[in-house]
């Protein structure tokens, strides 16, 4: 039996979502996805200059202090902060993978260089999918974030595991975020770790919202549900080396990074959704259609 480890991270303000805000900003989920031992190897994996890819993504892109001000001291390499700084240097716009961005900041180009390797990556895939936070409420019946991700998370997942092979085992991390303690969804169920105290949302059934969502759409096509897993990222990466949680965690923001490059309409970079020939993006009313 092959087993698969499909790493997941969200993009757009999904705390949005469980603060009554309404409108049609785009909120995005996606998995990467390899065989373990793919994941593993990625210790010694290479950029097409020669340099490391995990020693790359072991630290933050080489930005300007006041972008890194809201990131962990221990952080690994985030998108996030990069976005505002392109819009700043007007760097953004249009990319294309074919060539780097007309500048010598190393940022830039470290950025360009990492999309570029994963969205062309022969043993990665990255699936996602996107909608307005309106839409996806809509769907869910729910401004609650951590139930809505559960769900996409779960439907990604169903959709994936097909694709992997008659005897493939599929392991769900979904990403680790946290959401404010004093949002709706968390003051209904009366979890809080204190005031102003974020609570992570595999507290509140986000992994077994995404076993819920995905064991009836296998069965469904006739898969033995046992084959699709969940759970957060610690245990999963035990005796795998190297391999560790900021290492696949920042594996998964650059592929949901590339979802919103060739889907979102005010993203700070753009992408041809063509020219990503490892992501594969759904179509939400069919992904989430019963």
């Amino acid at each position: 039996m092959s087993i698969w480890l499909a790493v997941g991270d969200e993009s757009g303000n999904w705390d949005a979502l469980g603060g009554g805000t309404n409108g049609g900003q785009p909120l995005a989920v996606a998995l990467v996805a390899a065989p373990l031992q793919d994941w593993r190897d990625l210790e010694t994996e290479t950029l097409a200059d020669g340099e490391s890819v995990a020693d790359r993504l072991w630290q933050p892109l080489p930005l300007p202090e006041k972008y890194l001000a809201q990131e962990r001291p221990d952080a690994a390499h985030h998108v996030m902060p990069a976005l505002q700084w392109l819009k700043d240097q007007r760097l953004g716009g249009d990319w294309s993978l074919e060539t780097p961005p007309a500048t010598d900041e190393p940022a830039a180009v470290q950025l360009w260089q990492h999309l570029r390797w994963l969205a062309r990556h022969r043993r990665f895939v990255s699936v996602g999918v996107q909608a307005p936070l309106d839409r996806v409420r809509a769907r869910f019946g729910s401004d609650d974030p951590a139930q809505a991700l559960g769900a996409l998370y779960g439907r990604l997942g169903a959709w994936l595991l097909p694709f992997l092979g008659a005897d493939a085992e599929l392991h769900l991390s979904p990403g680790p975020r946290s959401e404010p303690a004093d949002s709706l969804a968390v003051r209904r169920v009366r979890v809080g770790n204190g005031s102003g105290a974020r609570v992570h949302g595999d507290q509140r059934g986000l992994v077994s919202r995404a076993l819920d969502e995905a064991r009836p759409a296998l069965r469904r096509l006739g898969i033995d549900d046992d084959r699709l897993q969940a759970g957060t990222l610690g245990p999963l990466l035990q005796g795998q080396g190297r391999l560790d949680f900021w290492l696949a965690g920042a594996v998964a923001d650059l592929g949901a990074a590339l979802v919103c490059a060739a889907h979102f309409p005010h993203y700070a970079l753009h992408l041809d959704a063509a020219a990503l020939r490892s992501v594969h993006v759904c179509d939400f009313d069919t992904l989430t259609g019963n």
